[in-house]
C-alpha cells in the first residue's frame, strides 16, 4: 500500500480536529494591559492563541504558541480600540449577527454548527473568543462605512485609468500576492518585531495557514481579507517586494521585508499573462475517503484495512470509487465544480496536477487515511471588463487606506496601562 505522510493539515475539518490545548499553567486571570478601560487579561491573551494556533495550523507545542504573544496582544489592542470607536458612534452588532457569522464559518468547513462548537469546546477555547473577534471586524467594516464612504468618490477619469492601464498591461506577467505586516512603530521594538517575523515564517514555512496568520496577525488593512493583493504587475508592487516576488515560486515565502513601516511577510501564490483567466477560478470536482487507519492504528488494523484501501486505489473512475467505497461502508464525500482558490495550498497543489479518473496516493491523517480521486476539471473563462466592478475596486482601496489611518489615530492617541511590564515596549 502506497503512503506519504504529511505533518501539515489538509482540510480546515482535518487541522481543526487536532489534538486539544493543553489549560493554561499561568495565572490567567491577571491583567496584561487596561486599554483605556478595557481589560485585556492572560486569559484573554492564552485564549486567543490558541484559537489562531488551531485555525491556523501552527504546533500546539507551547513555545510555538509563547512565539505568538506579542503579536496577538497587539491585535487584542486593537480590536478593543474598534469596538469603543463604533460604539462611541452608536453602532452596536448583535447576537444574532455575530452567531450568523459563526455558522456561515461552520458551513464554510463542511460542518454543522454543533461540530463546530464542538471542535472550540474539545481544545478548550471558549466560543466568546472567536465570537469576540468575529463582533471587531463586523463593528470596525460598519464604522469605516459610515464615517469614511460619504467622502470616498471614484470619479469616471479614475476608472478610465484603471481600463487603460488593464488594457495597456496585456501579456505583461502578473503576480497573485498575499503579505502579511508587523508593524515598527519605535526603534525599541526593531528586534523584538524581526524576532516574530522570523518565527512567523518559520510557522509558514511548517504548513500554517497564511492566509488565516495574515487575518489574526497583519496590521495592514488587507489583513482582513487574508492578507491577499490581487493580480499585480511588477510596476504595481511596492519596490521594496517587487524585487523579492520575481525571485520566488508559486507557493513560496518570502523572508523578511524591511518597509518604513514595519516588516512584510510576501507569498507569491500564482503567475499567469496578464489578460488570462485566473487559475484560482478553474473548478474541480473529486471524491475523497477516509478508511479508518491512524498514525496510532495497530498492525491488526492495518492487516485488515490495509487489502480494502489496495482494491480501492485500483480502481479508475469516481463512479466506481463510490462504488468500492461503498461496499467497504467508510466515510465518504463528493466534492462538485469546487472553486481551485478555495482549497487549502497543499490540497491544490495535488489536486491540479492529478489525473483524472485516478486515486492518488493515500495520505494519512488525523481523521483517517484519505485516499482521493480528481473526477473532473473546468477551466474557468476571461469575465469581460466590467466598469460597476472597477468602481467598486478602486472605492475598496480607498476605504482600506482610511481604515489604515484611522487605526493609527486611534491607537497613538489611546490609553495603554499595562499591568505586566514585559509587554510595554513591545505594543505601542
Amino acid at each position: 500500500m502506497r503512503l506519504k505522510i504529511f505533518t501539515a493539515t489538509l482540510l480546515i475539518q482535518a487541522f481543526l480536529a487536532g489534538s486539544s490545548f493543553a489549560a493554561p499553567t499561568t495565572n490567567t486571570f491577571k491583567i496584561v494591559v487596561i486599554v483605556n478601560k478595557d481589560p485585556i487579561s492572560h486569559s484573554d491573551l492564552d485564549d486567543r492563541i490558541k484559537l489562531i494556533s488551531l485555525m491556523s495550523g501552527i504546533s500546539a507545542k507551547k513555545q510555538d504558541m509563547e512565539n505568538m504573544r506579542n503579536q496577538v496582544l497587539q491585535s487584542l489592542i486593537q480590536e478593543k480600540l474598534q469596538i469603543k470607536a463604533a460604539k462611541d458612534k452608536k453602532i452596536e452588532i448583535l447576537d444574532a449577527e455575530v452567531e450568523k457569522t459563526l455558522q456561515g464559518m461552520a458551513k464554510d468547513n463542511n460542518m454543522s454548527y454543533d461540530q463546530f462548537l464542538s471542535i472550540l469546546s474539545t481544545n478548550n477555547i471558549p466560543k466568546h473568543t472567536l465570537a469576540a473577534r468575529v463582533r471587531a471586524q463586523l463593528a470596525w467594516v460598519k464604522y469605516i462605512r459610515q464615517q469614511f464612504a460619504p467622502i470616498v468618490y471614484v470619479t469616471d477619469s479614475e476608472v478610465d485609468k484603471k481600463l487603460t492601464q488593464i488594457k495597456s498591461a496585456q501579456n505583461q506577467t502578473q503576480y497573485l500576492v498575499s503579505e502579511i505586516m508587523l508593524l515598527v512603530s519605535t526603534p525599541a521594538q526593531e528586534q523584538s518585531v524581526r524576532n516574530d517575523v522570523n518565527k512567523l515564517i518559520a510557522d509558514l514555512k511548517a504548513g500554517a495557514n497564511f492566509g488565516m496568520l495574515a487575518q489574526q496577525l497583519s496590521k495592514d488593512s488587507n489583513g482582513a481579507t487574508g492578507g491577499d493583493l490581487g493580480w499585480l504587475s511588477v510596476e504595481q508592487i511596492d519596490p521594496s517586494v517587487a524585487t523579492v516576488i520575481t525571485d520566488l515560486k508559486p507557493g513560496e515565502i518570502s523572508k523578511p521585508i524591511r518597509t518604513p513601516a514595519g516588516f512584510k511577510i510576501v507569498k507569491l501564490r500564482e503567475i499567469r499573462r496578464a489578460g488570462e483567466a485566473d487559475p484560482n477560478e478553474a473548478q474541480i470536482s473529486f471524491c475523497q475517503a477516509f478508511f479508518p487507519l491512524t498514525p496510532t492504528s495497530t498492525e491488526q488494523d492495518l492487516a485488515i484495512v490495509g487489502p480494502k484501501v489496495d482494491q480501492t486505489i485500483t480502481v479508475s473512475g469516481c463512479d466506481a470509487f463510490r462504488k468500492k467505497v461503498k461496499e467497504y461502508s467508510v466515510e465518504y464525500k463528493h466534492n462538485v465544480d469546487i472553486k481551485m482558490g478555495q482549497l487549502p495550498e497543499q490540497l491544490k497543489n495535488m489536486l491540479k496536477v492529478a489525473a483524472l479518473g485516478k486515486c492518488l496516493d493515500p495520505i494519512m491523517t488525523e481523521q483517517g487515511l484519505l485516499v482521493q480521486m480528481v473526477c473532473s476539471r473546468k477551466t474557468p473563462t476571461l469575465a469581460p471588463l466590467n466598469t460597476e466592478e472597477i468602481r467598486a475596486d478602486i472605492e475598496q482601496q480607498k476605504l482600506s487606506q482610511q481604515a489604515t489611518r484611522e487605526l493609527q489615530r486611534l491607537l497613538s492617541g489611546a490609553y495603554l496601562d499595562f499591568k505586566d511590564q514585559k509587554y510595554a515596549s513591545v505594543v505601542k
